[in-house]
Parts: structure tokens; C-alpha cells; sequence
């Protein structure tokens, strides 16, 4: 912290951005001394040692053993318990369920996908609630220990969190009320749009820019665009949606039953509706020299190309791929960078293309994630 901004601040503020840094520096590394961790955050060993008396009364920090000596005392290390409180993570399509557990490090504990139709009906709060319940216990993770479940659902949800205001993917036409939902657990819960929580989870990887527009290529199209790595909402909450940005004019029909949008020329089905509901068939085929498939594909990616292009002309930002079938694409990466150049009118390298760190779990961590970092900047 500079001293112009520590001027700014009470003790207090102080000492709190003192043990969230402190906290940090220790999740970056499998356990540190107090050296170390001064030499890393430029604090003093007291107040090093005062934030590691407090983390360890917390339950949150414990010694990891003692360090080999260059000279007098040998040094003690310190780690974080990462198992001392987890976040969970619900993401809810039309036809699956994934389920994440997260340590406070980020890292996945426990992951689960199910395929299941999922309707939004009355029996929708018991089902979910019942699924989860019997994920956790199916993996023996302690409900006691989450400090939030985040809640992925494909469509726009509602300013105040309250409801999933719309969908076409779920087949609501009218705000679907979500609070029964959240009363069925005693632990805080929120609720995000897929996309815009499978780019969360890109937010806090810090592998990716710090500014970026996040593509999702699943079994239907969505985005996001970041800055400075915080997810730009728009004037109604509806900034990102480039599955339905309008491509090919009066083109193929979208599942909204507008016409023309990349959704029909880019989602995940295109590729795996062509290999029996499978995309890994789909891109075996590929592999193995199918000429059907190729045919697909090419199409495929020339039309994610034109996307990309486009996304890239309007805001100048780095774009990253995530979703379902870009879990696929790393292979295919400078077919598609090649694409691109011809459609490009500036001469540049296509750096500004990057693959997602994530794949079908993305929303899930994501949002499971979104309560980590609240709770690491509560401390």
C-alpha cells in the first residue's frame, strides 16, 4: 500500500488490508515464514506476527513446520487451512447439473455433472436443493463448512437477485421467482447468469487480461465483457450477449425465433448434434479424417471467426473462449487465428485470442468462487 493511500485510512482500514494481504500472500504459495512473507508484502514482523496471531485464532492459518536455519534460530512457516471453509457452486442448464465444491485457494475439492431435463416448475426448489444435499453427502463434504453457494441459470436474473427475469433457454417468457430457492439452504446464496459466471471464474484465474470480452460456446451462446477485471452489466443488465448479435441477415432461425444470430450458426449442438449428442464423437471424428465433420467444422469456425472479428474491431479487447466447446478448440487455435486474418483490415498476430482455463465446470467454479473472494475481503 502507498503511503498516500495509508494516509487516507484509519488504523483500522489499515490493519484489515494488512491481514487480507497477508492472507493472500500465504494462498499463493504452500506456506511461507514471516521472512518471507515480509520481503513479499514490504510489512514489518510485528505486525506480520499480530495478523497471524488473529488468522490462527480464526482457524484460518496454521504452522506447517519448522524451516532449515542459515544461521540462529530456525524460522517457522505458516499455511493456509484451505479446508477450514469451502464454496459451492450450482450451475443449472435445460438439460444438466454441475456441481463444484472450491477450497479457499480456488482449487476444485469435489465436481459433479449429471445429466438431467430440468423444467421450472413447482417442483424445481426440492429438486435442486435434494440433488445438491445428496451430492455433499455422496462426496462427504460437511454442508457446516460452506461460507456460500453460488447459483448459475442460463437467462437475465433480476437487479435485486430475487429472479431469473428471463430465458428462453429455460422456456420462461416472465420472471421466474427464485427466492424459494434460497430459502431452502441456511447458508447465503446468490444467483448469476452462466456466461457471466463462467467469466468470473477467468477474473480471479489471472491468466487472462485484465480487461476482456468472455465468449461462451455451449449448448447455447452467451458472453461477457470485462474491465479491469469486473464484469460490465450494462444499463439492464444485459451487456455481453453475443449469441445474439445478428451475423447472417434473415439467416437460420435462433431458439429466441429471431433470425440470423450467431447463437444458430455457433452453439455447441451444431458440432454435437452431428455426432449423436457428443462432442467428443464429434471431434474424434474430426481427428480421424471425417469428411461430414470437417465440412461442420469448417463452417463452425468460420462463423466463430466473423464473431471474433467483429468482437475485436468494435471493442479493441482481448477475447477469450470458454464453454463447452471450447474445451475442444486448442488444437484447432491457429485455424481459427488464420481465419480471422483474412477477415482482419489491421496487420496484427491474433494474440489477443486465448482459450478458457475452465470447461464445463466454469460457471459453476465461478460463481462458487464469487463467495471465496467476498469472504477473503470480509477478513
Amino acid at each position: 500500500m502507498s503511503e498516500l493511500k495509508t494516509n487516507r485510512l484509519s488504523s483500522a482500514e489499515v490493519r484489515q488490508y494488512n491481514k487480507r494481504l497477508i492472507f493472500r500472500t500465504l494462498l499463493q504459495t504452500e506456506s511461507a515464514t514471516k521472512q518471507e512473507i515480509s520481503v513479499r508484502t514490504h510489512l514489518s514482523i510485528p505486525k506480520i506476527t499480530q495478523v497471524l496471531n488473529e488468522l490462527t485464532a480464526q482457524n484460518l492459518v496454521q504452522t506447517s513446520g519448522i524451516q532449515a536455519s542459515s544461521g540462529g534460530r530456525r524460522p517457522e512457516a505458516f499455511c493456509v487451512k484451505l479446508d477450514s471453509y469451502m464454496a459451492a457452486g450450482i450451475d443449472i442448464t435445460r438439460h444438466h447439473l454441475n456441481f463444484s465444491v472450491i477450497d479457499l485457494r480456488g482449487k476444485i475439492v469435489v465436481n459433479q455433472r449429471i445429466s438431467e431435463d430440468i423444467d421450472l416448475d413447482e417442483k424445481f426448489y426440492l429438486r435442486i436443493y435434494n440433488r445438491f444435499m445428496q451430492f455433499l453427502g455422496e462426496q462427504s463434504v460437511n454442508y457446516n463448512k460452506l461460507i456460500g453457494i453460488g447459483i448459475s441459470l442460463p437467462g437475465i436474473i433480476s437487479p435485486d437477485n430475487d429472479f431469473l427475469a428471463y430465458s428462453h433457454v429455460m422456456q420462461i417468457s416472465r420472471p421466474f421467482d427464485l427466492r424459494p430457492l434460497r430459502d431452502s439452504f441456511n447458508v447465503p446464496i446468490a444467483f448469476f447468469n452462466d456466461a457471466n459466471a463462467a467469466c468470473m471464474a477467468e477474473c480471479y484465474t489471472g491468466h487472462t487480461p485484465s480487461s476482456f470480452n468472455f465468449l461462451s460456446l455451449s449448448n447455447s451462446v452467451g458472453g461477457a465483457v470485462v474491465i479491469d477485471r469486473k464484469l460490465v452489466s450494462g444499463t439492464s443488465g444485459r451487456a455481453g450477449e453475443p449469441g445474439h448479435i445478428m451475423i447472417v441477415p434473415d439467416g437460420r432461425q435462433c431458439y429466441c425465433g429471431k433470425k440470423g444470430h450467431y447463437d444458430a450458426y455457433g452453439s455447441a449442438l451444431i458440432l454435437s448434434e452431428a455426432a449423436d449428442g457428443s462432442l467428443a464423437d464429434f471431434f474424434a471424428g474430426l481427428r480421424s479424417g471425417n469428411q461430414s465433420c470437417k465440412q461442420i467444422f469448417n463452417e463452425y469456425i468460420y462463423y466463430l471467426a466473423l464473431l471474433i472479428t467483429n468482437l475485436h474491431l468494435w471493442s479493441d479487447l482481448p477475447i477469450v473462449l470458454g464453454g463447452y466447446a471450447a474445451s475442444f478448440l486448442a488444437p484447432y487455435l491457429e485455424q481459427i487465428k488464420a481465419e480471422i486474418e483474412k477477415m482482419s483490415i489491421f496487420s496484427e498476430n491474433n494474440e489477443y485470442l486465448y482459450i478458457s482455463s475452465y470447461h464445463y465446470e466454469a460457471s459453476s467454479i465461478g460463481c462458487a468462487r464469487y463467495y471465496v473472494e467476498a469472504f477473503i475481503d470480509s477478513l
